[in-house]
Order: structure tokens, then C-alpha cells, then sequence
């Protein structure tokens, strides 16, 4: 079986140390996915995110103590260079993914959040959400020193339509993105009522590999379609 719970074994065994007993409610779920979803010019403005290929959404929780724990099907300890201790606030819900980078180290990437210094963040857009974080994770950004710095980062949230955009015009490369991407996942604004998040673009195989063309090349491709 090469999947525990949704997570590939490796990847879950890197950032879990032990199940632990917590009353934490099973409302730390993030959204549900939905594959093969259509994009037009009226969602452009829709938060979104792009998704790494592999890889897999996960919430934790981080108590008044600092402690960081993973929720999955339980909740798990988190090992130590995925602790959120000074890289976000005590009494907080975060979302992210975990996945391989480019040099195949597993890192994870938050892109969402639904409590944040013990406030809670459910009444804001998605976008304003990761506003929130974000100013978060500045203000306590670990120093290079840090264990976590090579494992945990914030996850870039913008409009959809811009993404979309870079993935049909291959401007990955222009991206500066550590991993493969597989697809624009649109997130969304309501947790409460509309938990589901949609999976806009399948995965192209060749968006990595896209050549740089000069503007002779470019020139002599299309003379030869006219």
C-alpha cells in the first residue's frame, strides 16, 4: 500500500513524529477537492493557488503553548523543523501542502488559515485570510539559522485569472517556483458553508520544460504557419 490516509508514507512519516490525544475539534479539515473545473474572464478575480504535483493538503494547529500539531485523521505531533513555533502565533488554525521541491526535500507551504492570534478569521475572503498570515509570518519570520527555514514557507495566494494566465502561456519559468506544478487550485472564500476547493488546469507534463525561443525562432515559426 503505497498511501496511509491520503498522504504518501513517506512524506507523512517526514513531518509526524506520534498520534497524541487532543480535544481539538474535527473542524480542522480544510476543504474537500474537486477535480476538473472550467475558468472564464468572471472567475479572474476567484483567490487561488497553484498546486504542486503530489501534493497533499494538511491542517495544523498551534496551542497557546506553541506546540504544533498535524491533523490528519488525529491529531500528530509535528517534528521539529515543521513547527510553527515564531514563524506563526500561539492559538491559530493554518492550511497547507506538503510536497517534494524541486531538490526533492519535503517542505510544507501554507496558503490559508481559519484562526489566527485566537481570532477567528471565517468572516474574511480567502485573500484577506492569507493577508493575515502573511503580516504573521513577516513579523516573525525565523532567522536563516532556523530549522525551519528550509522546510516551512508561506505559499503564494493571488487571482486566479493571473495564474491561469501563466499556466496556458507557459510562464512557469518566469515564476521562480521550487516544484512541479500540477494545476491552479481556485481556493475558497467560505469555509463554512462551501468548504471546496477546485482543481482548474490538469496536470501538462511539458509546462516545466517549456524552451526559451529567440525572437529569430519565434520570427521563422511563424513564417512558416503563414
Amino acid at each position: 500500500m503505497d498511501q496511509v490516509l491520503g498522504l504518501k508514507i513517506d512524506m507523512l512519516c517526514e513531518i509526524i513524529s506520534t498520534r497524541c490525544m487532543s480535544g481539538v475539534h474535527a473542524s480542522l479539515k480544510y476543504c474537500s477537492l474537486e477535480c476538473e473545473g472550467e475558468h472564464t474572464r468572471f472567475d479572474a478575480e476567484n483567490a487561488a493557488t497553484l498546486m504542486p504535483v503530489d501534493a497533499q493538503i494538511i491542517s495544523l494547529f498551534i496551542d497557546s503553548k506553541g506546540y504544533t500539531y498535524a491533523y490528519i485523521d488525529d491529531m500528530y505531533i509535528v517534528k521539529l523543523q515543521y513547527c510553527l513555533r515564531n514563524i506563526l502565533p500561539n492559538d491559530s488554525v493554518v492550511y497547507g501542502f506538503i510536497f517534494k521541491n524541486l531538490s526533492g526535500v519535503v517542505v510544507l507551504g501554507i496558503f490559508d488559515a481559519s484562526r489566527v492570534r485566537g481570532r477567528c478569521l471565517l468572516h474574511l475572503s480567502c485573500i484577506d485570510r492569507f493577508k493575515a498570515i502573511h503580516s504573521e509570518f513577516t513579523a516573525l519570520k525565523p532567522t536563516p539559522s532556523s530549522p525551519q527555514t528550509q522546510y516551512v514557507h508561506l505559499h503564494w495566494v493571488g487571482h486566479e485569472g493571473v495564474l491561469v494566465d501563466m499556466m496556458q502561456f507557459r510562464k512557469e519559468k518566469r515564476m521562480k517556483v521550487d516544484f512541479a506544478v500540477d494545476c491552479v487550485l481556485r481556493l475558497s472564500d467560505d469555509l463554512r458553508h462551501h468548504p471546496t476547493c477546485l482543481k482548474l488546469l490538469t496536470k501538462d507534463p511539458i509546462v516545466n520544460e517549456v524552451p526559451v525561443l529567440s525572437t529569430e525562432k519565434m520570427k521563422t515559426r511563424l513564417e512558416r504557419k503563414n
